[in-house]
């Protein structure tokens, strides 16, 4: 099997293309980008914004590409659905993600399309899975993730915060949207992993969309803490004051960029099911990008090695509820820990 990272000299694609060959992995995995580094065989270029440099795709013979940059015309979605190539992205923020999906929906599918979590790569729908197969039980979740200032980020996602961090969002209540704002609406969480209690305010990720559209999850909300108190409260502060809406674009950039070795993300997700809340909580203390990029690896070899029907597919439902979670505690620097009740919120 031939499989395309497109994006895979960026922070995310170098880190899959790396825990992939470390996993021993005979597969003949290629680098997709617009400007090649290096002049060896599985580098190609390849440029999202013009479909006339996807001729190098089919003199590969490539089986499955993995998006792991910005593709706002969705040209790769539809070279994949038209040449009936697997496909997986992680990339796609969620207004983005759900173009797309309703894009290929559209369309006669005889390939597998998985959609994941531009944030982690849907390990928050396959940790639900894991602990709740029935979310159909599930009436509500909130999630509050934790980012350390120590983190490193890659391009695509300081690009992002840059361009939306003004721009309003959708989060659901009882089915309804409601549109929000970054860091705004402080409400007080109790961390696992010592991070204890700290105020978090409202973010966004694809993964609202995802659990409402696929599982009909009528309420979800996602809420953000950084390590450092100061800056999580100048954030919602320049929010509020609307600073943001003035600062110009490059500066916003800057703001957005870590640039540590990686550091501690946790996430905990509470939902409720009839009237009892729960607590799943996940730390990793290698950072989100290699978090991301390892739940990646597993859904690519979900692909590779299991026997899916085409079709669309979110990536928490391309996996079997508890072999998702028992994959990913294979990296040591993953823990996860899980209350019956929650008791702390």
């Amino acid at each position: 099997m031939n499989v395309l990272i497109i994006g895979g000299n960026g922070l995310i694609g170098r880190t899959i293309h790396d825990l992939f060959l470390n996993r021993g992995s005979k597969i003949n995995l290629m680098i997709g980008s617009r400007t090649v580094k290096t002049k060896t065989a599985n580098q190609i270029r390849i440029d999202v914004t013009d479909p006339n440099s996807f001729h190098v795709i089919a003199k590969r013979d490539i089986n499955l590409i993995v998006l792991c940059t910005s593709d706002k015309e969705n040209n790769i979605l539809n070279y994949c659905i038209s040449n009936k190539l697997d496909y997986l992205d992680i990339t796609k923020p969620s207004n983005e993600l759900e173009v797309a999906y309703r894009l290929a929906n559209q369309k006669d599918i005889a390939s597998r399309i998985v959609f994941s979590s531009g944030w982690m790569s849907g390990i928050v729908g396959g940790l639900l899975n894991w602990e709740e197969p029935d979310l159909n039980k599930v009436k509500e979740v909130e999630i509050y993730i934790y980012y350390s200032l120590n983190d490193l980020s890659g391009k695509t996602s300081v690009d992002f915060m840059a361009d939306h961090i003004s721009k309003p969002f959708k989060t659901f209540m009882f089915n309804e949207i409601i549109w929000n704002k970054y860091y705004l609406k402080s409400k007080t969480h109790n961390y696992s992993f010592k991070i204890k209690k700290r105020n978090t305010y409202l973010f966004d990720t694809p993964d609202a969309f995802i659990l409402n559209e696929s599982e009909n999850i009528p309420t979800i909300e996602i809420r953000t803490a950084y390590s450092s108190k100061f800056i999580t409260w100048l954030l919602h502060t320049f929010q509020l004051i609307g600073f943001f809406k003035i600062l110009p674009l490059s500066l916003k950039k800057k703001m957005f960029v870590s640039n540590g070795k990686g550091d501690e993300t946790s996430l905990d997700i509470v939902y409720k099911s009839k009237s009892l809340s729960k607590k799943i909580s996940l730390q990793n203390m290698t950072g989100q990008a290699k978090l991301t990029a390892f739940a990646t690896v597993l859904h690519m070899e979900q692909l590779m090695n299991f026997d899916l029907k085409d079709g669309i597919y979110f990536s928490h439902q391309i996996h079997d509820n508890k072999s998702f979670v028992e994959q990913l505690l294979t990296m040591k620097s993953i823990k996860i820990i899980k209350n019956e009740e929650n008791s702390n919120h």
